[in-house]
């Protein structure tokens, strides 16, 4: 069986020769510069036999959406990258579901049959701003209540009311019972939830180019998913 290359993603169907594996990658055909190069893919093998008669054998090839996941945003190779492309397709195709707290974003993915946690969710989203394609606005924010999976949104005053009645019942209970559970179960009982605001998230206009890349591969990675 032969090794080719379909989308720009190396598929190899069997165990191929120190000097096939060269002609596909290029450069030299040293087994080192070959091991270099193929770990630097992420790519799982494993060797057998000795010297000029050892063979490689391929266990797992990443997507081009994995290769960049992991070369550009730095993200590990024992990622749940089903997950990532499922949360990367909705945000970055979707402007009002990118600027979404997480708990809703996590609410209207498990609707859709993908369960994501919220700090997951935060976690994939991190990565982002790590690399500077997105950013949280720090002037403007969404305002909400949730707690124990129930989210509602808010406006600002209601928000700010929250957190006045949360330091002045803070003040109370630490006076007459000294247990600040009660003010946090009493904001969740008049509020539906605990006051929360999220900044809004930004694209990075400098970094358009690979912004666009990222969301070519993860449309690419998510149609071949649901199209098979």
């Amino acid at each position: 069986m032969k090794i080719f290359h379909k989308g720009g993603n190396m598929a190899i169907s069997k165990d191929v020769t120190i000097s096939e594996i060269a002609a596909i990658l290029g450069g030299s055909s040293k087994r080192q510069a070959i091991k270099r190069k193929l770990e630097r893919r992420h790519i799982l093998y494993s060797i057998q036999g000795r010297g000029s008669k050892a063979t490689f054998k391929i266990e797992k090839i990443p997507s081009p959406f994995q290769e960049f996941c992991m070369d550009d945003l730095k993200f590990s190779k024992n990622t749940d990258f089903e997950k990532l492309r499922n949360l990367y397709y909705y945000c970055l195709n979707d402007e009002l579901f990118m600027a979404k707290p997480d708990e809703e974003k996590a609410m209207l993915l498990e609707d859709k049959g993908k369960h994501i946690s919220r700090q997951t969710i935060a976690g994939y989203e991190r990565k982002l701003f790590d690399v500077y394609f997105y950013s949280k606005s720090d002037t403007e924010f969404i305002y909400y209540f949730a707690s124990d999976g129930n989210y509602r949104t808010a406006e600002h005053e209601e928000y700010l009311e929250a957190w006045h009645d949360y330091w002045e019942w803070k003040e109370q209970t630490k006076k007459e019972l000294g247990n600040l559970r009660y003010v946090c179960a009493r904001i969740k009982l008049k509020y539906g939830g605990f006051p929360r605001k999220q900044g809004i998230i930004q694209a990075n206009a400098i970094e358009m180019p690979q912004i666009r890349k990222l969301i070519a591969l993860t449309n690419e990675s998510f149609e071949k998913a649901y199209s098979e």
